[in-house]
């Protein structure tokens, strides 16, 4: 499975090393790769499947089995376009609400 997210931001980082802590837990892998500058949409690639932004974090989540998968199916039952306006929405905002990462060029390990 591979992530990619945009490195430059501090939640993004974060989140993206917490994903892969959980990924690790049930004996998957995750790569997390960097996302070109200026891309706002979290890409995800996994299980022969390709999604981006608010799909991309529900097909990770449903990748990543157990609570996550719980988590994916509750969030499939909000309506799609509701899904991606809050997405859009925090990916407008994520320098603002989170600040920006200190290493700018690669996800934290």
């Amino acid at each position: 499975m591979t992530l990619w997210i945009d490195s430059a931001c501090s939640f993004c980082s974060r989140l993206g090393c917490w994903l892969r802590r959980r990924a690790q837990r049930r004996g998957l892998s995750l790569q997390i790769r960097s996302l070109p500058v200026g891309s706002q949409a979290l890409v995800f690639e996994g299980g022969g499947h390709r999604a981006e932004a608010a799909e991309a974090l529900v097909l990770l989540l449903y990748c990543l089995g157990g609570l996550m998968r719980c988590l994916a199916s509750v969030l499939r039952l909000l309506p799609a376009g509701f899904r991606q306006r809050c997405y859009s929405w925090v990916a407008r905002h994520r320098y603002r609400l989170f600040g920006r990462s200190q290493c700018a060029n690669s996800p934290q390990p």
